[in-house]
């Protein structure tokens, strides 16, 4: 039954993330709202360690168990990775660019992983002991 929870979670943030970068572009919110492209970036995170965790436990697709390690990497090494190919994938099509270009890239992959610990910490919580 739970892991229906966690698959209904995960679009239900991906349905939030789309939103808030479909307004933050959109509406040159990311330039006025400093803060919005930190909120994006840790719910993205969120939503990758979440879609991970649900895919590699949850959907049937593979037989993992729940041990600590393999969830953290799962949760935080998918994040970090989305992250990563995000921020080239930013490079790629030409997104100007502020002075700060490498602490921002950083702070963003940065929150990514945060997003995914935060998920991790939730999962053990919930799953962790099974």
């Amino acid at each position: 039954m739970l892991k229906h929870h966690v698959f209904w979670l995960q679009f239900v943030v991906l349905a939030v993330v789309a939103a808030l970068h479909s307004l933050g572009v959109y509406l040159d919110w990311y330039w006025e709202l400093t803060w919005l492209d930190m909120v994006t970036h840790t719910l993205g995170g969120l939503w990758v360690a979440l879609a991970a965790l649900w895919l590699a436990y949850f959907s049937g697709v593979s037989q993992f168990k729940f041990p600590r390690k393999r969830m953290l990497l799962v949760a935080v090494g998918s994040a970090l990775v989305v992250g990563i190919l995000w921020e080239v994938f930013e490079v790629i099509v030409a997104v100007p660019t502020e002075q700060n270009y490498y602490l921002d890239t950083a702070t963003d992959i940065l929150l990514d992983s945060i997003g995914g610990f935060v998920v991790y910490v939730i999962a053990q919580k919930y799953y962790g002991k099974t």
